[in-house]
């Protein structure tokens, strides 16, 4: 995997580092990459957590005057959005980059997430069931 051409770059914010990663195929293919591992601070955890918040809090509003269906979406919305404000304040890294596909050799974005290895993958491509590890 190549490295991007401009990798975001580090703010007060946000602090990026890269990661060289396997990606592994079914089949036995294989390719080597970079990923980039994003730490944010504890001000851009709490913005981001407000956020996630504010959306699904929202959508608990909205779904008010939805009868009968309001009966489960105003309490699971403000469920949600509960458990998830702390859980994205609890997230102190982000996972993003480029994935190549060692099947059929395009890349693909990697949608934000914790890194958590390993990353279990589909190709959006080619639907190869993928594996990337970091390496040593």
């Amino acid at each position: 995997m190549t490295t991007p051409a401009n990798p975001q770059p580090a703010t007060k914010d946000l602090r990026s580092r890269p990661i060289q990663v396997e990606v592994r195929g079914q089949g036995g293919y294989t390719v080597t990459g970079t990923l980039f591992i994003d730490s944010l601070t504890a001000g851009a955890r709490a913005r981001r957590a407000l956020r996630t918040f504010a959306i699904l809090f929202g959508l608990a509003v909205v779904s008010v005057p939805i009868p009968p269906i309001h009966w489960l979406l105003v309490p699971g919305f403000l469920i949600a959005s509960i458990v998830m404000f702390f859980v994205r304040l609890a997230t102190p890294e982000l996972l993003r980059g480029d994935v190549p596909c060692p099947k059929c050799h395009t890349t693909f974005p990697l949608e934000s997430q914790p890194p958590t290895w390993p990353l279990d993958l589909t190709c959006h491509q080619c639907k190869a069931q993928l594996t990337a590890v970091p390496l040593p």
